[in-house]
């Protein structure tokens, strides 16, 4: 009888090994599936952030041209603007039209 009790309980034992392994292994198939949400989420996030990187680094060296732009322009105003205030044209003068043409 005492043997039929161990057999009895190892036989338990065994079913409820087989129940955790299975529940393990699910739990080991929903990891996996979240951890590929996971990556597929981080791999679409780490793209959508280089594209905007580019962007905003596209944007920045279109300013940073206008910026140039500008500058140079100002310096040529400011040197246009210091001839004329000393008298000094800054172009060759055009003659002048006629308005009876």
């Amino acid at each position: 009888q005492r043997e039929q009790g161990l057999q009895s309980r190892a036989g338990a034992e065994a079913a409820w090994l087989r129940e955790l392994q299975a529940a393990m292994a699910e739990v080991q198939t929903r990891l996996a599936t979240e951890q590929d949400g996971a990556n597929q989420r981080l791999e679409e996030f780490a793209r959508k952030s280089l594209a905007e990187k580019k962007r905003l680094q596209s944007e920045l060296d279109a300013t940073r041209q206008l910026l140039t732009h500008l500058k140079l322009s100002l310096s040529e105003a400011q040197r246009e603007a210091e001839e004329l205030r000393h008298g000094a044209p800054s172009a060759p003068a055009e003659p002048a039209r006629d308005a009876t043409a």
